[in-house]
């Protein structure tokens, strides 16, 4: 049997450098390195800009958005003298093709033999009047028709001179204005309109009526 107190020698395992983890000297290094700027909060211990500093980039970056607006609008010359070239070069190629496009004699021939070729066109169709009899004047006649107020109800016509149509309705307007005017001032005169005599309501009597209104 062997001693359960003897200690025995632990077993030393090799590890790869992969899969090591970092030194206190390469901590130390990535510690150093990671130093930024600061970028609108507190960060690894840095410092926020002053007043003046942070006011002198902000002026920078307007400076820059300012130049680069100039530069897209305001060109240089080199391409002015570019887009001049351009120009003109499109220009001459306008008129060559407006000089290949211009009619040649040859071309004024032929469309004169075409038109020679080509029939004459029938001539236009004149639309007279089927009407012999010229339009008589009116006769001073209108017919007048009434529409029953049931379905069945046959509408009645009757011929009645234009001057007694008018008139009727010339009467029929002015008692509708009369009868309008009554009614405004019955509105504006409400003691007027007591001293006619009031119309006794519809129905039966009450049994106990109300006294008159003081």
């Amino acid at each position: 049997m062997t001693d359960s107190t003897r200690k025995e020698a632990l077993q030393v395992t090799e590890v790869p450098p992969e899969l090591r983890g970092l030194s206190d000297e390469e901590i130390i290094r990535n510690s150093e390195s990671k130093e930024k700027k600061f970028i609108g909060k507190k960060h690894n211990g840095a410092k926020r800009p002053s007043k003046r500093e942070r006011q002198k980039l902000k002026e920078q970056s307007e400076n820059a958005k300012f130049n680069s607006l100039v530069a897209k609008y305001i060109k240089p010359e080199s391409a002015k003298q570019r887009e001049a070239e351009n120009d003109a070069e499109i220009n001459s190629i306008l008129k060559k093709i407006a000089k290949n496009a211009a009619p040649k004699a040859e071309d004024a021939e032929v469309k004169k033999i075409i038109e020679k070729t080509v029939p004459t066109a029938a001539p236009k169709r004149v639309l007279t009047s089927v009407i012999s009899e010229p339009p008589k004047p009116p006769s001073g006649r209108v017919l007048k028709g009434s529409f029953g107020a049931k379905p069945g109800d046959k509408p009645k016509t009757v011929i009645v001179s234009a001057a007694d149509l008018a008139r009727q309705r010339i009467e029929e307007r002015a008692k509708k204005i009369r009868e309008a005017l009554m009614a405004k001032n019955k509105a504006l005169h409400p003691e007027a309109a007591a001293e006619m005599p009031v119309k006794r309501p519809r129905g039966r009597p009450r049994k106990n009526p109300l006294p008159p209104a003081e």
